[in-house]
């Protein structure tokens, strides 16, 4: 007991009370570890003695005294007694370093069921964003086909069909070369150029809307992927042949011109 007071002496520097307290049992059990029985903190000059229910740490037990004070006025600390045995001072232990070049290379990577549930988890997190998304994306597409159908559907038809009476009847008055310059109907091949532009237009941005909403509610639905990927052959098929009728060509003729393409000097 005398050797190990007598060892005590010169670690402790003069200090407060707790600082040296704390010193002596280390951080952790100053603060977290709860003490039970009668304690005795022994200082140079004199000992403070407490006494715990089990629910006080020793930072709590030791300024638990009448007159208590954390100033340096006993001295140093010689030890510390829990129910008249001596608790062994705390003792730093410095974990050796060593250098990279000593340390053996580890080969090894992650084992199959960590990898296994790491993928898992990604599949999780992947559903779960994937979910987030439509949950707020669906209403906002959906609502945009319903104010097509049921707000612009008539002035999408009444365009459709004013622009396609104008582009037909502007073709069958008009004819161009292969080359694309008007043999006659000058004025009326314009109006089909607009007209046709307009058609083409209004079939890329209705069509086309009705193409990704026909894919979409497959999705939605949950279609098995290449059953989705056959449908949106189907729907490109048909998408592509109503967009040709709705769009009239026009009308073609060759000239001599054409016939004779040695007759136009070439550039480059």
């Amino acid at each position: 007991m005398r050797t190990i007071l007598f060892l005590l002496l010169p670690i402790f520097a003069f200090a407060q009370k707790s600082e040296q307290v704390k010193a002596y049992l280390g951080e952790s059990k100053y603060m977290d570890i709860p003490v039970s029985g009668k304690v005795n903190f022994v200082f140079q000059k004199g000992t403070l003695s407490r006494v715990s229910d089990g629910k006080k740490s020793f930072a709590e037990l030791l300024p638990d005294g009448v007159g208590y004070s954390d100033a340096d006025n006993a001295g140093k600390l010689k030890g510390i007694t829990e129910n008249g045995v001596l608790i062994r001072p705390y003792v730093p232990v410095k974990s050796a370093v060593v250098p990279e070049s000593a340390r053996p290379l580890d080969f090894t990577g992650p084992d199959s069921a960590t990898t296994v549930e790491y993928l898992e988890k990604a599949k999780e997190e992947s559903l779960r964003w994937n979910t987030a998304f439509w949950k707020v994306a669906k209403p906002g597409w959906e609502f945009a086909i319903w104010f097509m159908e049921r707000i612009l559907f008539p002035f999408i038809i009444i365009a459709i069909a004013l622009f396609r009476y104008i582009a037909k009847t502007g073709a069958g008055e008009s004819a161009i070369t292969l080359r694309g310059a008007p043999v006659f109907g000058r004025m009326m091949y314009k109006a089909h150029q607009f007209s046709a532009g307009a058609l083409m237009a209004i079939s890329w941005l209705v069509v086309g809307m009705l193409i990704v909403h026909s894919i979409l509610r497959m999705v939605w639905a949950g279609f098995d992927p290449w059953f989705i990927v056959g449908a949106a052959v189907v729907i490109l098929f048909f998408a592509e042949t109503i967009t040709s009728w709705i769009v009239p060509n026009p009308k073609i003729v060759k000239s001599a011109f054409d016939s004779h393409p040695g007759n136009f000097k070439q550039i480059g």
